[in-house]
């Protein structure tokens, strides 16, 4: 036993070279574990490879290349079983470039990631956006085997969805992603659509919306590009879309059809975001590269200034994720009188500071996102029943095997 610190020099000081290296990588270890929050969410960049180039990807300048060695894979899995702690609910998200264009290491990681969490008593939960190109028979039996519903990134009507999303030679995909819909359909009752909105795609936003259901789409994340150069007509446009947006999907509900749009199920006369400003970004969730680098998520990777370590390489430094994370009201001071602020999150740390320079100050996009959507239900009160009608599919959903609104990830 070592009471004080004279006693602890002593001790140091009889240990040759090597032992003293050991121990002070022990103890840097120990350190780095008290310090270390509760992680329960990884996204791991199986691949850097991806068959499209997407203009609006926050992943340029990404080198496109490098699949995630297996043992990288494995150290990370054991990283969110170690810092999970007394959880057993964990997440991981496949995520890349395109995850399917490695299915067999896919697989492989699959197979150790769950053999590892049920050794510890750990249920595992898993996400997978996918372009969709590369859908076929191997990619329904990972998922089967695995229980967990693709996400298809789709951005609307056919000449948005191309204007977008190109393949590396310039060609639209929209077309292409048609047999791949139905074929995917016909193995997962239940389809969701990641729906990317720049500026110049937000006038036919509900078209969109409209035309994919009938294609088969059931569920619609809809992400609008905060970052983007959004000019104050196309900001006003926000509110007339989601009105559309919100009436195609009460009559839809009415008709008893299956359909969930995300950015319509909170219940906005309720507020129950008081206070809670940033997100669990490097505090709750991690990103893995391909290489191992580490970044508080997905968001973040592939820029060297929040890279927090490697999973291969000991140390992690935790502080960057108590950035994205703080709460004190004086920092967010375009928010602390803002009649909203109780309904939103204050936006994504790296998108503020891309649209306004600063992690903590909301893009104007955001702003009138989350007033339009406000708005439109303080002056329709008959779209209410919408909040109550996503309760009750979700206790529905919940036991359906081929309703699975569960582990669609939003990204």
């Amino acid at each position: 036993m070592i009471n004080n610190m004279a006693e602890l020099d002593t001790l140091i000081a009889t240990l040759d070279e090597k032992v003293l290296g050991e121990f002070a990588e022990r103890l840097n270890e120990k350190l780095c574990d008290k310090q270390a929050p509760c992680i329960r969410h990884l996204d791991l960049f199986v691949t850097h490879r991806c068959n499209l180039r997407c203009d609006y990807c926050f992943l340029e300048g990404l080198q496109r290349q490098g699949d995630m060695p297996f043992e990288v894979a494995e150290a990370a899995v054991k990283l969110l079983i170690k810092l999970s702690r007394k959880h057993n609910e964990l997440r991981v998200t496949l995520f890349g470039g395109e995850p399917l264009l490695c299915k067999d290491r896919m697989e492989e990681i699959l197979a150790m990631a769950f053999g590892l969490c049920q050794a510890h008593g750990k249920h595992l939960n898993i996400s997978c956006t996918t372009n969709g190109l590369m859908l076929d028979e191997q990619a329904i039996e990972i998922s089967k085997k695995y229980g967990f519903l693709y996400l298809l990134s789709l951005d609307g009507i056919p000449s948005v969805h191309d204007r977008h999303r190109k393949t590396a030679a310039g060609e639209g995909t929209f077309d292409k992603l048609l047999e791949k819909i139905q074929f995917l359909k016909s193995h997962q009752g239940w389809l969701g659509a990641r729906v990317t909105i720049m500026p110049d795609s937000i006038a036919s936003l509900a078209t969109g919306v409209r035309e994919l259901f009938d294609l088969g789409i059931n569920q619609f994340i809809i992400g609008l590009v905060m970052e983007a150069e959004w000019r104050p007509e196309q900001l006003r446009q926000i509110k007339e879309q989601y009105y559309e947006i919100f009436s195609f999907y009460h009559a839809t509900l009415e008709k008893g059809l299956p359909i969930r749009i995300s950015a319509l199920e909170k219940n906005f006369f309720n507020p129950g975001m008081k206070d809670q400003w940033g997100c669990y970004a490097g505090s709750g969730s991690l990103a893995i590269d391909a290489f191992g680098n580490i970044y508080p998520c997905s968001r973040f990777v592939c820029k060297e200034q929040y890279r927090m370590g490697n999973i291969m390489q000991g140390s992690i430094n935790w502080q960057f994720g108590k950035q994205i994370s703080d709460q004190r009201p004086e920092i967010r001071w375009k928010c602390l009188h803002c009649d909203y602020k109780d309904y939103c999150s204050g936006g994504c740390y790296e998108s503020n500071r891309i649209a306004s320079g600063s992690p903590y100050y909301p893009s104007d996009c955001l702003c009138m996102e989350v007033q339009a959507v406000h708005e439109i239900v303080q002056e329709n009160p008959h779209f209410q029943s919408l909040f109550t009608s996503v309760q009750e599919s979700n206790s529905v959903a919940d036991r359906s095997d081929d309703e699975k609104f569960r582990h669609i990830h939003a990204l």
